[in-house]
């Protein structure tokens, strides 16, 4: 069809040349021997007509013509021919404590309370801060429980903003309440999402720093934590117009 296509698109273009040519010489013909023949007429009809066929046909295509004007889209690469992924991003494997990777799976939850205090002087020439944190691995009794998983401190000196982050290989994330209370979903919420920066009693909403979420964590040991928020403490004037505690109940998961 390509060819029977650009055959008619040269036609025309030929026709057109012909027909005009034809047209002026017939005009300047006609004006010599003051005659009134319909030739030149004719031929400039038939120059105006091939010409705008020629222009519809390079320009724009006809229906049902294999140009690029009418072309369907090139069919998409799903990722199979290149070795990428057709359906949704995985997650990346998270070592567990024997340093395996594989089908995860976790053994029976395990229940503890937690707590995470804002710590720091006064506000003044003086002023120091201090970071809270848990060490969920040394929570459960692991005999080599690595870095602290879950951090809470000021932001800066006098600072009304707080946070909450994961130090080192730790993965956290916040959820909203009733959701990821499975190991897996929790784990998925932690390594995709991102803990609250910049936390204030005035922004803690916004943010979903509310009662009954919960952080989801991925400790650098590969367990996976759902440290529900049950308790939110807020301080009053000065430099205590800070969160002063988040606290509540962990479910923790270990590998197995």
């Amino acid at each position: 069809m390509e060819d029977v296509w650009s055959l008619v698109e040269g036609t025309s273009w030929v026709a057109t040349i012909v027909f005009g040519v034809l047209t002026v010489y017939l005009t300047f013909r006609g004006r010599a021997d003051e005659s009134a023949s319909p030739w030149p007429f004719l031929a400039g009809s038939l120059f105006v007509v091939f010409l705008i066929v020629a222009l519809l046909v390079t320009f724009f295509g006809l229906p049902g013509n294999p140009s690029e004007g009418n072309s369907p889209p090139a069919p998409s690469s799903t990722g199979e021919e290149d070795g990428g992924s057709t359906g949704e991003a995985s997650l990346p494997p998270l070592e567990s404590t024997a340093g395996e990777t594989g089908t995860l799976s976790y053994g029976a939850p395990e229940v503890f309370p937690w707590r995470l205090q804002y710590l720091g002087d006064e506000c003044g020439s003086s002023t120091a801060t201090y970071t809270d944190s848990i060490n969920w691995d040394d929570v459960v009794g692991d005999p080599d429980p690595g870095e602290p998983d879950v951090a809470y401190r000021v932001r800066d000196y006098c600072s009304e903003d707080t946070t909450v982050y994961s130090p080192e290989d730790a993965r956290g994330g916040l959820v909203e309440p009733g959701e990821a209370t499975e190991a897996i979903a929790c784990r998925s919420a932690a390594v995709a999402g991102a803990l609250p920066s910049y936390l204030s009693p005035s922004t803690r909403e916004r943010l979903g720093v509310v009662e009954g979420a919960a952080f989801c964590i991925v400790t650098d040991r590969g367990r996976v934590v759902r440290a529900q928020i049950d308790t939110i403490t807020e301080g009053e004037d000065g430099p205590r117009e800070v969160i002063l505690t988040l606290e509540g109940e962990a479910t923790v998961w270990s590998p197995q």
